[in-house]
């Protein structure tokens, strides 16, 4: 796009999106003075069986703000718009979900086990969206929670997302629904959660033609591309429950007296894909097993697992002592009218230690009868808190050891297009993660030796890595600062002892940008630039019919640099952001591509608006 007229469309556009703001802004002044800079609301999220959990303050400030779908900063590749499957550029090596579901475990976990605690109602309101009428961006997100009683508590969360990129049939949508409550007495806790969500994807199986990536008078809509019938639609669902029953309570407030407490969790998890297409004479699909007109693919995962035991400690969320469980879990699977149904259990045993300066947390977990008998896990989480001249740093350590039997689906899968009965072997890890942190800053080295890790290869078969994996991995996190200037810099630098995972040798995340408070500090401000970029390695590509990455090793991918602008402003209670992604479009040549045949978007301007309101 010429220059000038890109900037003409950019003027007509802002003038509308500043008078939106301006409407914010009268809001937000005829809100109550705030009596505290913050809100007196904090993020809780656990983290072990018990009901230990780790507090957070809730965002009301606005840095990174821009930042809504953290993918670069999180070096994340996806294909090309805001709800798709993602492939993670640092290998994720443990994920107990069917494969068919990990690249989507980022919009998963944005939220679960997400529990609140606040001393006034808190509500917080994101409206973010683009510019195009045709390719258009909608999202909206509501939290609300506020105490009943000064030690109940109750949260709800909505939120509904759409993007329609340029290139045909990028039309995804991705709606959730959370709620949650969290009961804290002396003699009893309770913390209970549920989560719905649905994500519809059309699914395009790629770009033919990737001419238009070098050619600027080829518009992106007119792409051609795999399908123009296939969809996904994804379901999941999880319901949680975490309760604890002080066995000898007596009516003090000694928190350092050891306590018996009987400890009961549950947590259920229910998620179904279904993929349909209409197959043709392309040759898109390798085998058609069941029906050559019409595929309508259903998997389905269910899975119920409960933990029950004994702790005897000082205070179960941060005081020392420890807790022996059982375990037991009942899973269903399915694929194309071949049903299976798993009973496991097993056993576990813990031991946790907090005070000013130490934290330790140790863990032995076995499962002894069904599919999991082989599954093993041990693991210790120690840290230390020390200060180094006016730094207050933190010293992490983590050791695992973790022996696992791989996916169910990877062993036996049945749909129109794929199908196998494997035996693959026992994955097991060896690893520990070494680091050092603080609020803003932090180093983490990561030691992994792994024997049979799964992956898909080029035809998209589920394979086991017969060699020993060693993998080092080194990732940084700094802010410099100058004055009101600031950089943020992440990057990563890793090694793997072979290629059969396509992971970069290195990535960036940089973001350059200047803050002030303006107009006597009423104003917040935050202008600047960001890049992301990964070195070349061999390309991964997606398979629709399977919602999985797999191996492409024909194809390399990389050293482009992917830029942004953005502008971040505060006003009181009221936030908003004006960015443009991928300013560089066409202004040099490459292959912009994160996946192989899935292009990244063209220029497009992104704009947000955030409310909190508390009282």
């Amino acid at each position: 796009m010429n220059i000038t007229i890109f900037a003409d469309i950019f003027m007509k556009k802002i003038i509308s999106i500043l008078l939106i703001f301006i409407v914010a802004c009268f809001t937000t002044f005829g809100q109550k003075q705030d009596s505290v800079a913050t809100p007196q609301t904090l993020f809780l999220s656990f983290s072990d069986p018990l009901l230990s959990f780790e507090q957070t303050k809730t965002d009301t400030d606005f840095y990174k703000m821009h930042d809504y779908r953290p993918f670069q900063s999180l070096f994340l590749a996806h294909l090309g718009n805001g709800v798709s499957a993602t492939y993670s550029l640092i290998p994720h090596f443990n994920n107990d979900l069917p494969f068919w579901l990990q690249p989507l475990t980022v919009y998963y976990e944005e939220i679960q086990q997400r529990y609140f605690q606040t001393h006034t109602p808190f509500t917080h309101i994101k409206l973010m969206g683009n510019t195009n009428r045709t390719y258009n961006e909608e999202g909206i997100k509501i939290i609300h929670t506020q105490n009943i009683k000064p030690n109940w508590n109750v949260a709800f969360i909505g939120k509904s997302d759409k993007q329609i990129g340029r290139i045909p049939r990028q039309d995804n949508r991705f709606h959730y629904l959370y709620g949650s409550s969290r009961f804290n007495s002396a003699s009893y806790q309770l913390a209970v959660s549920y989560y719905f969500s649905k994500i519809k994807v059309k699914e395009n199986g790629g770009v033919s033609n990737l001419s238009f990536l070098t050619d600027s008078l080829f518009p992106a809509e007119n792409a051609q591309v795999f399908r123009s019938d296939a969809t996904n639609n994804y379901m999941y669902q999880k319901a949680e429950a975490r309760q604890a029953f002080c066995l000898n309570y007596k009516n003090d407030s000694l928190s350092t007296k050891w306590k018996p407490y009987l400890v009961h969790t549950m947590q259920y998890q229910k998620a179904k894909k279904i993929y349909h297409d209409l197959p043709d004479t392309s040759q898109y699909y390798t085998h058609i097993f069941n029906d050559s007109t019409n595929t309508y693919d259903s998997l389905y995962y269910r899975d119920l697992e409960n933990r029950i035991g004994f702790s005897f400690c000082t205070n179960l969320q941060h005081g020392k002592g420890g807790y022996i469980y059982a375990l037991s879990s009942l899973r269903k699977l399915y694929s194309f009218e071949h049903p299976n149904i798993e009973q496991n259990t097993g056993a576990g045993l813990q031991f946790f230690y907090n005070d000013s300066l130490w934290s330790a947390h140790f863990t032995y977990e076995q499962w002894i009868q069904g599919y999991f008998a082989k599954n093993k896990t041990l693991s210790l989480k120690l840290s230390k808190n020390i200060q180094i001249s006016s730094q207050k740093l933190k010293l992490v350590l983590l050791p695992l050891y973790k022996t696992k039997q791989p996916d169910y689906f990877m062993n036996e899968l049945y749909t129109n297009h794929y199908q196998w009965n494997n035996s693959l072997p026992t994955y097991s890890e060896a690893s520990v993660d070494l680091g050092i942190e603080n609020n803003t800053n932090s180093l983490f080295l990561s030691l992994k030796r792994i024997q049979h890790a799964g992956y898909f290869d080029h035809y998209s078969n589920p394979q086991a890595d017969s060699s020993v994996l060693n993998y080092a991995g080194l990732v940084l996190q700094k802010t410099l600062s100058a004055g009101h200037f600031h950089l943020y810099n992440r990057f990563f630098i890793q090694f793997l002892s072979d290629t059969l995972l396509s992971v970069p040798t290195y990535a960036g995340y940089h973001m350059l940008y200047y803050e002030n408070q303006l107009f006597k500090k009423v104003l917040g401000l935050q202008i600047g630039a960001e890049v992301f970029y990964h070195a070349e390695y061999n390309a991964v590509s997606y398979n629709p019919a399977l919602g999985s990455f797999y191996n492409l090793y024909s194809t390399k991918l990389g050293n482009y640099p992917y830029i942004n602008v953005f502008v971040d402003l505060k006003l009181k209670r009221a936030r908003f952001f004006i960015k443009i992604e991928h300013l560089n479009y066409h202004w040099q040549q490459g292959n912009y591509c994160l996946v192989n045949q899935y292009p990244l978007p063209p220029r497009s301007l992104k704009f947000g608006i955030f409310w909190s309101f508390y009282d």
